[in-house]
């Protein structure tokens, strides 16, 4: 068998920013003198942070005040020096300082992948949809709420961070366009992955930052990398061949991902029951409470919309209250609210899916007449307005001193719901058949359609219904295309009669400069794949 050629590294420590670089070795033509490479091992992964070690001999002690934690590194491998290419880039966060028996002076650098920025940033981050015109629900047409969108406003804006700088030197050229949309996201000083992570659970999607500093999210159809990992022999730049012995394992325990009967467990449904939604004047809230009343026909009740505008500023939020009827407003609180004071414009405006905390023990009754009361607040230059439909139709009430109720009067705008938990159920009965049960749930609390929930777990349950086949392959003859996590490649051995295509969750490379001088023709991978 004739081998491939070695793969070789050039490395780069820079500056945290990457605009200064303070050492720099390429193996293809190292440096007579100073500091030089003695080993390096890389390993991509899929998702997770990447690792990376730099081991460098620096016995002039040329490097010791620029070289260390926080800096930027860049390797690149390739078989040839015109095929060099950015693999890895990420940041130093550990040092060890080493003194040789021998004299020597070394210094290695370890750290993790550029991704890692996202588990050290801190976001206040709130984004919430556009509302349909007078309703209760997200408008599904909002494009700034697509997840590829809002991920880009991670980098691309400043308003989520606490104290509004600094921003983060990635691109976002690698970020694709996902349909799927969220109709609000609240994470109060969350790290940014954690924002990362509801995106991608909502879409499907995967995310990262590459090797060139370009943030990506994509949906994880997996490229084939036309690498061929076999037991033959021969010469090609993208055949690599089995060293020594190997191993799989198929898998359904739980633990690894595996359930054929799924239990989708979204967000609330909510169902319509009063609607009183028409707009035709309104009036001030600054000099009485102001009530507005309602009788439920359906159980559950614990949702309102109300149709609100402000004058000036308005400096608390808003409170208000359910109560039962009792001649007026004065029956037994049911429940409370509170309309957050950045939901209200200078114009009408559908404040939607006020969720009502109800009393301990209590309930909204069906059939029985209720009141939605807001408090009073503000003054004559600052204020809000509760819109009404100007009739002599409705039922109002309003409070100075005591509660005075307006019977042939305008009805205040105002919305009532019953909300129910979207719960789904998806099996696969081939897989149940063979392996018998294995139920797990899915929580997807952004998913408020059946539907929607039912292709969600249709598409996860093409995979966690098969089995789990994990891949040990401690050392192949690397061919010259580079093995990158997230790809796939085609495993071939006559003995095991394994003939398939596997998803690459790990590569490593290892390099030593007592080992043909940085020079690697061997790589470790780790792969996965489904199988019946």
């Amino acid at each position: 068998m004739t081998l491939p050629d070695y793969i070789r590294p050039k490395v780069a420590v820079k500056k945290w920013d990457g605009t200064e670089t303070f050492f720099s070795y390429d193996s293809f033509a190292p440096p007579s003198s100073g500091p030089r490479l003695l080993a390096l091992e890389v390993e991509d992964r899929e998702i997770q942070p990447g690792l990376f070690t730099v081991h460098i001999e620096d016995s002039g002690r040329l490097l010791d005040a620029r070289v260390g934690n926080g800096n930027k590194v860049v390797i690149q491998l390739g078989h040839t020096q015109g095929s060099l290419s950015n693999y890895m880039a990420g940041f130093v966060r550990q040092v060890d300082v080493l003194r040789s028996a021998t004299g020597l002076y070394e210094i290695k650098l370890h750290g993790w992948s550029s991704v890692v920025r996202l588990e050290e940033r801190i976001g206040n981050f709130y984004r919430i949809a556009d509302r349909a015109q007078n309703g209760e629900d997200p408008d599904l047409s909002d494009e700034k709420m697509k997840c590829s969108e809002v991920f880009k406003d991670l980098f691309e804006d400043s308003d989520h961070l606490p104290i509004g700088q600094p921003a983060e030197a990635f691109s976002t050229a690698g970020v694709q366009d996902i349909q799927e949309r969220v109709a609000s996201i609240k994470e109060p000083f969350v790290e940014w992955k954690q924002v990362a992570d509801r995106l991608a659970e909502a879409s499907g999607a995967i995310y990262g930052i590459d090797a060139n500093d370009s943030a990506f999210m994509r949906y994880p159809t997996l490229a084939h990398s036309g690498v061929t990992i076999s037991d033959a022999g021969g010469q090609q730049d993208n055949v690599g061949y089995f060293v020594g012995p190997w191993n799989f394992r198929d898998s359904i325990k739980k633990s690894d991902g595996f359930a054929n009967r799924l239990y989708g467990r979204g967000g609330t449904q909510l169902h319509l029951d009063a609607d009183s939604f028409a707009d035709s004047a309104a009036i001030e809230c600054y000099s009485a409470d102001r009530a507005a009343q309602f009788v439920p026909s359906l159980i559950r009740v614990n949702t309102i919309s109300l149709l609100l505008s402000r004058v000036g500023t308005l400096a608390p939020d808003i409170q208000g209250q359910v109560v039962l009827d009792d001649g007026g407003p004065e029956g037994d609180v049911v429940g409370t609210f509170t309309i957050f004071r950045n939901l209200v414009g200078t114009s009408a405006t559908a404040v939607n899916r006020i969720n009502v905390n109800i009393a301990g023990g209590g309930r909204i009754q069906v059939d029985k007449k209720h009141w939605i009361v807001l408090k009073r607040q503000g003054d004559s230059s600052n204020y809000f307005r509760w819109h009404h439909d100007g009739g002599a139709s409705g039922v109002n009430a309003y409070k100075n001193e005591s509660w005075t109720v307006q019977e042939n009067s305008y009805s205040l705008a105002h919305r009532t719901y019953s909300s129910s938990r979207v719960l789904v159920e998806c099996s696969s009965p081939v897989s149940i058949g063979k392996y018998g049960v294995v139920e797990a749930v899915v929580d997807a609390p952004w998913i408020i359609e059946r539907q929607a929930m039912d292709q969600y777990l249709t598409g996860i349950l093409q995979y966690s219904a098969l089995q789990r086949r994990l891949y040990d392959v401690k050392e192949v003859w690397a061919p010259a295309t580079l093995l990158k996590a997230g790809t796939l490649v085609r495993l071939k051995d006559g003995k095991s009669g394994v003939d398939a295509d596997a998803e690459v969750l790990l590569a490593r490379y290892r390099f030593s400069a007592g080992e043909n001088g940085l020079g690697t023709r061997k790589a470790e991978v780790q792969l996965q794949a489904f199988v019946v």
